[in-house]
């Protein structure tokens, strides 16, 4: 097929090929790239070798490209979307600098309660922490009921101590 040829064939499928494309990408600026890339490829194969039937051969690079593109935007909507969510999750778990500085306040608060206290009742309260934190493991891992049980023994560390 010489230049004019090519020219000719191209202005009497475009439409058809580009509507076609449509029905895979559903945005006519993609379906018309797809179709000027199957183009493209159409004119280098069929300067190498005869082909028997163009125009099934044109629809069927048209075809492999929708559907190349269809899975590379699928692909790109997953791995974007995933990276959008956990940069938001990111930010969204920050404190401000106000919030932070109020935090440490209210721990250092809380520390210099703890170091009044006498002795005993410290380390009641500090076991009282630790266990409450050790139940949430229990729980966030599906404990089976006996050691939600065994768990139950070490509710209450203040009680067990007076």
């Amino acid at each position: 097929m010489n230049e004019a040829d090519t020219n000719d064939f191209y202005e009497t499928y475009r439409e058809q090929l580009v509507g076609y494309a449509r029905g895979f990408v559903y945005n006519v600026h993609s379906a018309e790239d797809i179709v000027q890339e199957a183009f493209v490829r159409f004119t280098g194969k069929h300067g190498s070798r005869s082909i028997d039937s163009p125009v099934a051969f044109l629809y069927r690079i048209v075809r492999n490209l929708a559907l190349d593109h269809c899975r590379r935007s699928q692909f790109e909507r997953k791995v974007f979307s995933d990276t959008e969510s956990k940069d938001s999750e990111i930010a969204s778990s920050r404190l401000s600098p106000a919030l932070s500085a109020m935090h440490r306040e209210e721990l250092l608060t809380l520390q210099i309660a703890l170091s009044e206290l006498p002795e005993r009742t410290r380390v009641a309260v500090e076991m009282q922490a630790k266990v409450k934190k050790f139940r949430g493991c229990v729980f966030s891992l599906s404990f089976d009921k006996q050691n939600t049980i065994l768990l139950k023994k070490f509710d209450d560390p203040i009680k067990e101590i007076n």
